[in-house]
C-alpha cells in the first residue's frame, strides 16, 4: 500500500458511516472498517494519525475501524531507523489509546487468532483496533528492485528461510492433519 493510497481510508470510514447511518445503525456493527497500510506509509503523511484521532468523536465515529498494517520491514529501500521515530511504525497509536498487536506471518495460526482478537475488541469496545503483521517482501519493494544493496543482512536470512507456506504445510502433514497428498498439492506454486 504505498502512501498515496492512505489518503482513500478518509472515504471507507465515510462510506461505512454512511451505510450505517441509511440502515439506522446506531450500534456501528452492520459495517466494520478495514483499513489496510505499509509500514512506511502508516505514519508517513499523517492521515492516519487524523483518523485515529476523529475515531472517537460522535460526528465522526464508526464504532472502530480494523488497522491491519502489512510491515515488510523496508518501506522502499529505506531503513526502518531513517522512517519514523518511534520502535514500531504504529508508535502513534499509543497517543489516542489504540491496541496494537504485533505478530509473526511465520506463525499462521496466531495470525487468525489475533485477527479474531482484533475483531472481537472492536466488536465490544467501538474502537480502533491494530494488526502489526510482521513479515517481509521476499523480492524487495518490486520485482525490478534489487534489496541487498539497501538490507543486505536481512535478504540474505530471506533468501535462506523456508517459504511460510511450505513450512506450514509441512507441519500440518506431520501433525497428522492434512495428508502428504494434500500438503503436495497446496504447496505447488503457480
Amino acid at each position: 500500500n504505498p502512501s498515496h493510497l492512505e489518503w482513500g481510508h478518509p472515504v471507507v470510514l465515510g462510506r461505512a458511516r454512511a451505510k450505517q447511518r441509511l440502515r439506522g445503525d446506531r450500534d456501528r456493527v452492520s459495517s466494520i472498517p478495514l483499513l489496510i497500510h505499509g509500514d512506511a506509509s502508516l505514519p508517513g503523511q499523517g492521515i492516519v494519525t487524523e483518523l485515529a484521532n476523529m475515531a472517537r468523536l460522535d460526528g465522526y465515529t464508526v464504532g472502530g475501524s480494523i488497522h491491519l498494517v502489512i510491515n515488510n520491514q523496508i518501506g522502499f529501500t529505506l531503513d526502518t531507523e531513517s522512517a519514523y521515530g518511534g520502535v514500531y511504525c504504529t508508535d502513534f497509536f499509543r497517543g489516542v489509546d489504540v491496541p496494537v498487536f504485533h505478530v509473526n506471518v511465520r506463525d499462521p495460526e496466531m495470525c487468525v487468532a489475533v485477527m479474531v482478537l482484533a475483531y472481537e475488541y472492536r466488536r465490544r469496545f467501538q474502537q480502533d483496533v491494530v494488526i502489526d503483521l510482521w513479515g517481509f517482501r521476499q523480492f524487495g519493494h518490486n520485482e525490478t528492485d534489487e534489496p541487498t544493496y539497501t538490507n543486505p543482512i536481512m535478504y540474505e536470512a530471506i533468501r535462506e528461510s523456508t517459504p511460510i507456506l511450505d513450512e506450514y504445510s509441512a507441519r500440518l502433514s506431520q501433525e497428522g492433519v492434512i495428508t502428504p497428498e494434500e500438503s503436495d498439492q497446496s504447496t505447488q506454486h503457480l
